[in-house]
């Protein structure tokens, strides 16, 4: 058998997956709970703080930002029209005509929005005075952090930590201005030496893109080693993150240490510690105008007592992934696991996965049994998707031949990222394998996708 992994990345582009005649679900009728929308400074307000603008060159540096955005908004709306046009490629199985189609539009669009980019930056340069120009190179750090940390959460292979920023954190925490001095010492140092592992990540993508362009292949060998050359990078980055985490820890009273170390936890092992479905549909729950005193009095303490398993299984579960992780072995994830499939994933980390998913059956059960189906027909269906943009991923796996099998399913954001101009970004992932009579193969992880600029 002989296997070839494509990979096409779209960001910033408003394509569901109806654009690959993807058979689309039905409509929730009932209420939606919205996701929480982005909080905190905007970028360009982050640009204004590291560079020490002054409010007139703010207000100047948000024109070229918004003028900024706009040219790319018109950009994407160009790419977006270009990846309509190959739709039909797709529908009629002509698949090597859609790749060379989106290879030429990928091509055409990450050209441009370096153009784009590299205009914004320049431009924002010259407003600066010669104090501040000394500090563009904090802003070429803070524009890494952004690009290979905070990014779309595609980054990397998935260690736990490998896609956390810590100054970004630490600015969301609201630690109080007689502490900040201590800390603000140890992320001055924490900017340069996250930067070397992220400067590492930048010249492995550089180098793909230069080498491979839109579409990346790779054989069982080479993709291998490019699994392991990035997981080193990431596990890098991830010792950075939690020796900062320990040493700013130890500068504070116990009540912030704890609140940096649980936050930190979160955002590191997002899949494991967000807030679950049932965690959402029970605090809805707890609206409900029809509830009785006692049904009130039973949800309060079954949500108190979720909580608690809830908490003791994710914890167990971080610690199998970081056991794993430490130790090379796979936590599968995403659409592909890998040569095995299943059968592959660390036994440990899997173990407390499933443990994690009985709490949530119980509470679940619990819950079914408390109301009335009419009540829980009345919950809010919450929204899927928790962070301030949505992502789609679309895998589409065969031989080539025709009949293949297309997947989809959403990318988990992080809270504080914006939402692409002009919609939601997309992935597709496009595997070939092809049978030489040993059987059937398994899929693979596919490689890193470049980030948004």
């Amino acid at each position: 058998m002989t296997r070839t992994t494509c990979l096409l990345l779209i960001c910033g582009l408003s394509l569901g997956v109806s654009t690959l005649a993807i058979a689309q679900p039905a409509p929730v009728e009932r209420q939606v709970i919205a996701a929480p929308k982005p909080s905190g400074p905007t970028k360009i307000e982050r640009y204004a703080k590291v560079l020490t603008l002054d409010a007139a060159q703010t207000e100047a540096a948000k024109a070229l930002y918004e003028a900024y955005q706009k040219d790319t908004a018109a950009a994407s709306k160009k790419t977006h029209a270009a990846m309509k046009d190959a739709q039909g490629l797709m529908e009629d199985g002509d698949h090597k005509a859609f790749e060379e189609r989106m290879a030429k539009t990928m091509r055409e669009q990450s050209e441009n929005s370096k153009k784009l980019t590299d205009t914004f930056l320049s431009d924002l340069r010259s407003i600066l005075n010669p104090n501040q120009v000394e500090r563009w190179s904090s802003l070429e750090r803070m524009r890494r952090r952004e690009q290979y940390l905070g990014g779309m959460m595609m980054m990397g292979s998935g260690v736990g930590g490998s896609s956390v920023d810590l100054i970004l954190l630490i600015d969301k925490l609201g630690i109080p201005s007689d502490l900040r001095a201590k800390v603000d010492e140890q992320l001055a140092v924490y900017e340069v030496d996250i930067d070397r592992p992220l400067q590492d990540r930048q010249h492995i993508v550089d180098e793909e893109q230069r080498t491979m362009g839109a579409v990346q292949k790779f054989d069982g060998e080479s993709f291998a080693k490019k699994q392991e050359r990035d997981r080193k990078v990431d596990m890098a980055i991830r010792e950075v993150n939690t020796k900062y985490v320990r040493q700013i820890g130890a500068a504070l009273p116990e009540e912030w240490a704890r609140k940096l170390t649980e936050t930190y936890d979160a955002r590191a092992y997002r899949g494991i510690y967000k807030e679950s479905t049932i965690g959402r549909k029970m605090a809805a729950a707890q609206k409900l105008d029809s509830l009785s005193a006692e049904q009130k009095k039973s949800l309060e303490a079954m949500i108190a007592k979720y909580r608690r398993e809830a908490k003791a299984a994710n914890d167990s579960w971080a610690a199998a992934q970081k056991a794993a992780e430490d130790a090379g072995r796979s936590t599968g994830g995403g659409l592909m696991m890998g040569p095995g499939g299943k059968e592959n994933i660390d036994p440990a980390f899997a173990s407390a996965r499933s443990a994690r998913k009985d709490v949530d059956s119980a509470a679940r059960e619990q819950l079914e049994k408390l109301l009335t189906p009419d009540q829980m027909a009345a919950i809010p269906e919450p929204q899927m998707m928790g962070g301030g943009a949505v992502g789609h991923r679309i895998a589409v796996l065969g031989d080539g031949m025709g009949g293949d099998v297309v997947i989809a399913d959403d990318i988990e954001m992080p809270d504080d990222v914006e939402p692409g101009v002009g919609g939601a970004p997309v992935v597709i992932f496009r595997t070939v394998e092809v049978n030489n009579g040993s059987g059937h193969g398994q899929t693979q992880d596919p490689p890193r996708p470049a980030p948004r600029p």
